[in-house]
């Protein structure tokens, strides 16, 4: 009987659970672009209210409140799928992964009553166990990360469609506020822009000044200093020069 349990399931959930890291990292940024859309309507509806109305003034604030609470929370959960205390783990190096089935190698050598085959054999053996148990340890936690970004990516998404929600609301109560303040435009006079009733006398062009003298040119005695040269940078360190 095949062993359910074998080197392809156990890669392939290792590798889906790290795929899975990637598409939620990747699926942020949908919700954090709808919160500043929103956000913006909500702050322009809320500065153009002019407040002259006690009953629209109530609707528009408690609705406007309401998005305001549900736009927080939103923002709280997308944070804190982003930056939350979620750990992964990955394999070791194939480097570190090399050198620990050199010493199984070697550890077996001395195994007694044992052929040179059957102590390549168990060290195989003992190194494929332990790889496998370290696949299911790294998937096993990354899993447990993915499914509380997952989560908070959910409430994060269910608080945004309260904010949409708040936002169509205050809609009306903004609407009828315009239709009863409609918004005055100021009326400017085109022959005065300045607000002075006297009449503007033009001004005078003021005499043409004379040319400077040439003064004669005085070189600096000290010797020019030179202009610092870039830093080179290889993977965030300075080199240094040879």
């Amino acid at each position: 009987m095949d062993n359910p349990l074998d080197d392809k399931f156990l890669k392939d959930r290792y590798e889906s659970e790290l795929a899975r890291k990637d598409k939620l990292s990747d699926s942020l940024g949908l919700p954090v672009s709808v919160l500043i859309v929103l956000g913006g309507l909500v702050v322009t509806m809320a500065r153009g209210f002019s407040y002259g109305h006690p009953r629209t003034t109530l609707a528009f604030l408690v609705i406007v409140g309401i998005a305001a609470f549900s736009f927080l929370c939103s923002l709280w959960y997308v944070s804190h799928a982003y930056h939350g205390n979620y750990e992964y783990e990955r394999l070791p190096s194939l480097n570190d992964l090399y050198k620990a089935l050199n010493d199984y190698r070697t550890y077996y050598l001395e195994y007694p009553n044992a052929t040179d085959e059957e102590k390549e054999q168990l060290a195989y053996d003992d190194f494929d166990g332990n790889l496998r148990w370290r696949i299911i340890q790294a998937a096993d936690r990354n899993a447990k990360s993915n499914d509380g970004r997952q989560r908070c990516l959910h409430l994060a998404i269910v608080w945004l469609f309260v904010v949409l929600l708040g936002t169509l609301a205050s809609a009306v109560p903004f609407g009828i506020d315009q239709v009863l303040e409609p918004v005055k435009i100021p009326v400017v006079h085109i022959d005065n822009l300045d607000g002075r009733k006297e009449p503007v006398m033009p001004q005078t062009p003021a005499p043409p000044q004379a040319a400077p003298k040439p003064q004669a040119e005085v070189k600096p005695t000290a010797p020019k200093p030179e202009f610092p040269a870039n830093t080179v940078f290889r993977n965030d360190q300075p080199v240094q020069k040879k």
